[in-house]
């Protein structure tokens, strides 16, 4: 039985011609046509030369062996034999986009589809899909499911209805097959403006196809009723922008529906991978990960994402699983460091303020580890992290305050048995080369007279750099925060440290030094005033309060350079000492006794007493309530606050890291001569 082809459109050119690219249909004979609108423009003479280099390489070159893909061919080649009825209820079921590709699979699917007698399935066909606009006039349903399901025309930019092309200058070099020669002379291509409307409208010109402009050209010549013959094409025009409109509103309509349908076969899949990670015991994991605004989803990683495009297999899952439990594995390391980061920010302050009044009822003096060191200790870091969310109750509180005694004591322990590892790591004697290595009793070494530490954050021209136990547990400089470059939760944790207390944990930035040449100066030291260095304590120096004079300072405009016997050690390396060198050179120490040491001692309390006295010093405290200032401000503090009238010299005291040291006096007259001797200087060892 011989099978009728679908009617041929019009002759005259209209969208489809130059729209599909791809279109075949068959003609009335029944033979293939190839309907390309050959846009691009051609280069003969570039493709001959093509035609010729391949031609010369195929003469150079053994011929390659052409390689057979694999693939199950001819697999629809008996679907024709089935039943018609049968066929066309499968068919009927289809898309036209799917008709399409059938059509295209091979020469007997292409026959019976392009045949009139299955117009029936193409039309059934189309009420498949919903909302699409019905079948225009000028086209068959062949070609208008080519025209609607096939995207083309992508690197032009133009629109088009019927033979007219609204088309920007700059494209026009592409399309040779365009033209505007003409349009003047039709009365319709100003009325087309009427029905044409773009915000960019002025940089816009108005074409037609070459067929197109000839046709109307001659149709309009002959037309006897001009005027007619316009309104007539105009109306035309009319119709089939409608119908342009409605099939761009289904279109859009279409792709939003389609990436719709993608979303949800896309989610499907995704809760697919969920399911298996739940099982793998990651649920709660996934529950925070979507919980969380400000984190990414599982579902954009890029390996979900690309997995969830295509079928999920059992061998995909398996594959894919280590990589997303790796994923998982670090969101919940990033999510845990998160979650202690804010709690450290929330309740730092919290046990820093319950600290400092624990602080306050300790003896005057008395040397406690700040919050910077607490914080660190398992039973602090597990009230912080494992506390019930939202404020610390009172009884957390509670628990904290009974506990302090202990988490101070322990966290002492810890910074003296580091003290002690740097002077042990100095690789010197405590005292001199005979001596025998430093002990581990820490309190013996801490109280002698020859064991003064350094710190790196006080002026190092200073004689307050230098500092003794137990100062050196409070001192300022060991607990003061920098802000940390590094990206470790450690660091990070120490970063909300600051935030929250200005508190860092004690000499974290190594700022604290113990220099062997120091211990040695301050051996001589103690040597020229009668002590033994090995064991003489600083308690024991410090009540003989020896008076020495540097001889080699005398200064016949100022004095004689005297001095207590810790400010010796700091005057030797500050004036006796070569730029970036440790070598004592030319001080003469020589020790003081009879009534001028009374007079002389007497001067520097003097000086002392003005210092402390200072408007801008605050290096004392009040004994009551360890309230901070000046002499002159704590008395007044304590007349007003403590109701005490004439407060006693012992309510004031120097504050626990304010330096011991004394500043040297220049005591009058000088010595009569200088001397420039080297003799009994410390050996520059």
């Amino acid at each position: 039985m011989s099978r009728q082809v679908l009617p041929r459109r019009s002759e005259s050119p209209d969208t489809s011609e130059l729209l599909s690219e791809h279109l075949t249909v068959l003609s009335e004979t029944g033979e293939e046509e190839e309907v390309l609108p050959n846009a691009l423009p051609t280069d003969n003479g570039q493709n001959k030369k093509r035609k010729r280099a391949r031609a010369k390489a195929s003469r150079t070159q053994p011929p390659h062996k052409k390689v057979r893909l694999g693939g199950k061919l001819g697999i629809l080649k008996g679907i024709i034999d089935m039943p018609v009825d049968m066929l066309f209820e499968i068919f009927e079921r289809l898309d036209p986009f799917d008709i399409l590709h059938l059509s295209r699979t091979s020469k007997d699917l292409r026959a019976l589809l392009m045949s009139h007698s299955s117009i029936l399935i193409w039309k059934a066909s189309f009420t498949n899909i919903e909302g699409l606009p019905s079948c225009p006039e000028d086209l068959n349903q062949p070609q208008y499911a080519n025209l609607a399901f096939f995207v083309m025309w992508v690197s032009l930019s133009f629109r088009v209805f019927s033979g007219l092309i609204l088309m920007h200058p700059s494209a026009l070099a592409l399309t040779p097959r365009l033209t505007s020669y003409g349009l003047h002379d039709l009365e319709l291509a100003k009325s087309v403006w009427g029905i044409i409307t773009l915000e960019t409208a002025k940089k816009w010109r108005l074409y037609v196809y070459n067929k197109t402009a000839r046709l109307w050209s001659e149709e309009y010549e002959a037309a006897a009723d001009k005027e007619q013959w316009v309104k007539d094409k105009t109306k035309e025009q009319e119709i089939l922008k409608t119908h342009s409109d409605a099939c761009e509103k289904w279109a859009n309509d279409y792709q939003v529906r389609l990436e719709r349908e993608q979303e949800e076969l896309a989610n499907k899949r995704y809760n697919v991978i969920l399911d298996r990670l739940r099982a793998g015991g990651w649920g709660e994991e996934l529950d925070f990960m979507h919980a969380d605004q400000s984190t990414q989803t599982l579902n954009t990683y890029s390996m979900v994402k690309k997995a969830c495009r295509k079928e999920l297999t059992e061998r995909i899952l398996v594959n894919l699983y280590p990589t997303l439990e790796e994923y998982v594995q670090k969101f919940k390391a990033e999510r845990i460091k998160k979650e202690r980061l804010k709690l450290l920010d929330e309740r730092l302050p919290v046990l820093d303020k319950v600290l400092e009044t624990y602080k306050s009822n300790l003896p005057l003096n008395t040397a406690c580890p700040g919050i910077g060191d607490i914080f660190s200790d398992p039973f602090v870091l597990d009230i912080i992290y494992n506390s019930p969310p939202g404020e610390l109750t009172e009884s957390h509180l509670d628990l904290f305050r009974s506990k302090l005694p202990e988490l101070t004591h322990r966290t002492q322990m810890t910074i003296e048995n580091k003290l002690l590892s740097i002077i042990k790591d100095s690789g010197r004697p405590v005292t001199d080369d005979s001596y025998t290595p430093v002990p581990d009793d820490k309190k013996f070494i801490f109280n002698l007279a020859t064991t003064v530490f350094g710190c790196k954050g006080c002026n190092v021209n200073s004689f307050a750099s230098l500092m003794r136990f137990p100062r050196v547990i409070v001192h300022s400089c060991l607990t003061m925060p920098r802000w940390s470059q590094k990206d470790s939760e450690n660091d990070l944790c120490y970063q909300k440290l600051h935030s929250a207390t200005g508190q860092t944990a004690w000499n974290r930035f190594n700022d604290l030094t113990f220099n062997p040449q120091t211990q040695k100066i301050l051996s001589y030291i103690v040597s020229l005033c009668g002590f033994d260095p090995k064991t003489t304590t600083s308690a024991e120096i410090g009540a003989a309060d020896p008076i020495l004079e540097c001889v080699a300072c005398n200064h016949p405009y100022k004095g004689r350079l005297t001095m207590r016997w810790l400010m010796a050690v700091a005057h030797c390396q500050l004036k006796h000492t070569q730029p970036y060198s440790t070598i004592p050179l030319a001080m003469k120490l020589e020790l003081l006794s009879g009534q001028e040491v009374v007079c002389i001692r007497a001067r520097m309390d003097e000086n002392e007493e003005i210092r402390q006295a200072a408007p801008v010093y605050k290096g004392m405290v009040c004994i009551y309530c360890k309230e901070k200032g000046n002499t002159v401000s704590l008395r007044r503090h304590i007349q007003k606050e403590h109701g005490i009238h004439d407060p006693p010299a012992h309510d004031i005291a120097p504050g626990l890291d304010e330096s011991s040291v004394q500043e040297t006096f220049y005591f009058w007259p000088p010595r009569k001569e200088l001397v420039h001797e080297e003799n009994d200087s410390v050996a520059a060892t």
